[in-house]
């Protein structure tokens, strides 16, 4: 088991969860990072234009979106990039992206909710 912690992911840790298949366990510490960047987005979004977060994207930018549809944004988002054309990448290709992505987003940076790093660690693992 490898401990994803707000510390370096070493080398030999990434080639034991993509080769050796050892899991990925959060850390609370890194549970917490997240969550508190969560809450921070949250709250400060309220009060202030975000771009993408509470407002359109490209020549929409100028609008704000509503509270109440700020999720259905998120999902369309997803849903407008959700696409692929060639080849399907060999899966240690995607589980080594999906692995960056996670030690990308535990770092608290993003806003993302916990429950997106915690998915994505149940995908690898």
């Amino acid at each position: 088991m490898i401990t994803l912690s707000t510390e370096r992911l070493k080398l030999d840790d990434y080639q034991h969860i993509l080769f050796d298949n050892d899991s990925i366990i959060l850390s609370d510490e890194t549970l917490n990072l997240v969550e508190q960047s969560f809450l921070f987005l949250k709250e400060f979004s309220n009060n202030k234009v975000i771009y993408g977060v509470n407002t359109g994207l490209g020549p929409m930018a100028q609008y704000r979106v509503d509270t109440e549809d700020q999720i259905n944004l998120q999902y369309n988002l997803i849903r407008s990039h959700a696409a692929g054309s060639g080849k399907p990448l060999p899966p240690d290709y995607v589980r080594s992206a999906m692995i960056s992505r996670l030690k990308s987003l535990s770092l608290g940076y993003s806003g993302v909710h916990a429950d997106a790093i915690k998915l994505l660690a149940d995908l690898i693992n």
